[in-house]
Order: C-alpha cells, then sequence, then structure tokens
C-alpha cells in the first residue's frame, strides 16, 4: 500500500481530522485515534479514491464526518482501496473511474 502523500495534502488532511474531532459530536459519531484517521484517508486519498481535500475541509460538519467516519470505516487495511461500496461526497470525479 502506497502513503507517498504530498505535503500539501498532508497538511490539508491534519486540518481535516482536527475539525472531525472538534465535530464529532455534533454529527453523532465517535472519537477515533487521530493518527489512524489521518493513515486512513492518506491510504484512501493515494490509493484509488483521491478526495478533493480542500473541499472536505470547507465542507459543512455533516458531510466532513460522513466522508472521513466512512472512509476510516471502509478502507481496506491492506489496499488502501475503499469497500463495502462506500463513497465519498467529496471524491475526486476522476478518482470514480
Amino acid at each position: 500500500m502506497n502513503f507517498s502523500v504530498e505535503p500539501n495534502d498532508l497538511k490539508l488532511i491534519r486540518k481535516i481530522v482536527t475539525k472531525y474531532r472538534r465535530d464529532i459530536e455534533t454529527c453523532g459519531y465517535k472519537a477515533d485515534n487521530a493518527t489512524q484517521l489521518r493513515c486512513s484517508l492518506a491510504a484512501a486519498h493515494v490509493n484509488g479514491c483521491r478526495s478533493d481535500l480542500l473541499k472536505l475541509l470547507d465542507s459543512p460538519s455533516v458531510t466532513l464526518c460522513h466522508d472521513v467516519a466512512g472512509i476510516h470505516k471502509c478502507v481496506s487495511r491492506e489496499t488502501g482501496e475503499l469497500t463495502n461500496h462506500f463513497w465519498p461526497r467529496c471524491a475526486l470525479p476522476e478518482a470514480n473511474g
């Protein structure tokens, strides 16, 4: 599995996780480990489901929480690809083939 995230993307992923952990109570999701969340987002982003990270960061809490929690739950720990037919709302169009 590839974890080679561009430095600017990594900064955005860190901000996304910070916002997610701040907003989770509003959305009803659980507080997962920040490092695990960052790894899940990075794995999905570089292994088949590129997200519009800036759009995700700027999105309403409900969208951000949906995407982060869904990616974290559905990312394959072996390949980085998303499973269970989950597709993030902020995925880039070209990520869907």
